[in-house]
């Protein structure tokens, strides 16, 4: 059998892509990456995840720093009233998360074990799925290399173009 190299236009590459994966196949490798002007879609879950992970590099004096300011203020514009809502919701159906000495920290947790979490968790998703697409500043991977831990590197993976 042999092995034939076929370029595919880059304003055919999602479509030949989302083809292939509905046929059951393997995409192929292609050389052609999508173009980084076209937005992503994010749920509001995905974006208050994404939230939580800048939360960490915000104080940073350096590219990634700024970058993770830009996000968090593009982030939250968009999901601003979900997370009023998982407040809302939390403080409805959650429990105070008390200190060491049993006084509440001002925190609401609703745990899993909780009978009321089935109830909360599918309110949540009323308003989980609804997607936006957020204008995200990406800089590159090389920025981060040496910089952050891979922890923090595959939290915010989502952040950095690819290539070095």
């Amino acid at each position: 059998m042999s092995t034939e190299t076929v370029e595919i236009p880059p304003e055919m590459t999602a479509e030949f892509m989302q083809a292939i994966a509905s046929l059951g196949l393997d995409a192929p490798a292609t050389q052609h990456p999508a173009p980084a002007e076209r937005p992503r879609a994010y749920t509001n879950e995905q974006m208050r995840i994404m939230l939580e992970s800048l939360s960490g590099v915000l104080d940073r004096a350096d590219l990634i720093g700024y970058a993770a300011a830009r996000n968090t203020r593009a982030l939250r514009d968009c999901a601003d009233e979900y997370l009023a809502r998982v407040d809302a919701l939390a403080r409805e159906y959650g429990e105070p998360v008390l200190d060491g000495e049993g006084n509440p920290t001002g925190a609401v947790v609703v745990p899993f074990e909780s009978p009321r979490f089935a109830e909360f968790e599918e309110r949540m998703a009323e308003w989980g799925g609804i997607e936006h697409e957020p204008d995200l500043y990406r800089i590159p991977v090389s920025e981060a290399i040496g910089k952050l831990s891979g922890t923090q590197m595959l939290a915010l993976d989502w952040m950095f173009e690819e290539g070095l």
